[in-house]
């Protein structure tokens, strides 16, 4: 099982690019689709490459299908459809579109050729018994089947090789100096491409000596297979990081916002607790993504004190104005003190049988507008400053509902 976990991880990681790439193809425009097109495709090739090489993967599909070492066949062609769609792609983002679309008309003609040949000298090949591991070391000097491994990394080998040379030539030219994180992606993904070369080269170099009739088992499947994976991080990052790199700069900021939320929620839950009782069908309901925005749970527990202080009545539900100098930290926390006390009072009451007034039967008293600023900056600020005033109090109050 656990050779089995890296090529599980590679498959996942690039099954979320897959999602994402999706969602940007779907969004785009009908002459921007063709460009997003080929990195969906290729990212599909990719994680089915490595989903099927995990051996409890292939080794179960080779049963379940009863066509003998049939994984080994799925991955070559998915590995070469990558190769073909990532020309393709970086094509598309050189190139203008009408000249895009005749290279890939070229190239999808190379190398689907490639993989017919691929096809019918793997079903030509004598092959019985399960070998999803050691494939190669069995089969990779026996007539047709050599020649189906050999077809199979040429190829890949020009197409990758291919493809590290375009994105490092163009991380260097005059065309990304004004874009830093897309130059940035190109040599990311440039070195984790050369993993791929040195795979590809190694599985190569291995095979054909293996037709001398030597062992080479270890270097094909222990040595190689690990270039080509611990090369699959940067290509994901390298093939992204110029849409989300932008946002790193403003991580500190975001980090630090995060956090003054999250303390805040925090520090309301108290008052929150108290007040839910009120009416507790005015509670929010969250799906699944809003727990993990700090910010929209913050603006909601918000929104549902203020709604309960509501249907306390008028006494708790705005600041009443009891001085008419300019505000302070200290006066604030005095008046954050008094409606703590009213709306306890007002708990208190209603479950005495007391009801507050409705909102729509309150009154509107006339305050002047220095008044209502004189003590909180901010809604925020003020429901704080009177959760804050209940700690300790709530301790010694008999009869409030925790």
């Amino acid at each position: 099982m656990t050779a089995d976990v890296p090529y599980i991880l590679c498959a996942l990681g690039t099954s979320v690019l897959v999602i994402y790439k999706f969602r940007a193809w779907r969004a785009a425009s009908p002459a921007g689709r063709p460009a997003i097109l080929p990195v969906w495709v290729s990212g599909i090739c990719v994680a089915l490459s490595f989903l099927v090489s995990a051996p409890v993967v292939g080794e179960t599909f080779n049963r379940v299908t009863s066509v003998p070492s049939l994984s080994i066949l799925v991955v070559s062609v998915a590995a070469t459809g990558y190769i073909c769609t990532a020309q393709i792609m970086l094509w598309y983002w050189l190139r203008p579109a009408a000249t895009a679309s005749r290279i890939s008309r070229w190239l999808l003609a190379g190398y689907g050729a490639v993989i017919a040949a691929m096809i019918g000298l793997f079903l030509l090949g004598p092959r019985s018994g399960a070998h999803h591991l050691d494939f190669l070391a069995v089969y990779a000097s026996s007539g047709t089947l050599a020649a189906f491994v050999a077809i199979h990394y040429a190829a890949y080998l020009v197409g990758i090789s291919t493809v590290l040379v375009i994105c490092w030539r163009w991380s260097t030219g005059v065309s990304v100096a004004q874009r830093p994180w897309l130059r940035r992606g190109l040599k990311i993904t440039s070195i984790g491409l050369a993993g791929s070369v040195i795979y590809s080269l190694i599985t190569l170099i291995a095979v054909i000596i293996g037709w001398t009739g030597q062992d080479t088992t270890v270097w094909t499947i222990t040595i190689a297979p690990l270039f080509s994976a611990s090369g699959v991080p940067f290509v994901l990052v390298g093939m992204s990081i110029s849409t989300w790199g932008p946002r790193l700069a403003q991580l500190p900021a975001w980090l630090s916002s995060t956090g003054r939320d999250l303390r805040d929620l925090l520090r309301l839950r108290r008052l929150w607790r108290l007040l839910r009782p009120v009416d507790p069908a005015m509670v929010h309901r969250h799906t699944i993504l809003d727990y993990f925005d700090v910010k929209a749970r913050l603006f909601w527990r918000i929104i549902e004190i203020n709604d309960w202080l509501q249907r306390l009545g008028p006494s708790v539900a705005s600041p009443q104005p009891q001085e008419r100098h300019a505000p302070s930290l200290r006066s604030d926390r005095r008046h954050a003190a008094a409606e703590a006390n009213a709306i306890r009072a007002a708990i208190l009451a209603r479950g005495g049988g007391q009801r507050g007034d409705s909102a729509s039967d309150r009154p509107n008293p006339e305050v002047e507008p220095t008044e209502t600023q004189y003590a909180f900056a901010t809604e925020r600020a003020r429901l704080l400053l009177i959760s804050n005033a209940l700690r300790g109090s709530l301790a010694n109050w008999a009869g409030t509902p925790h």
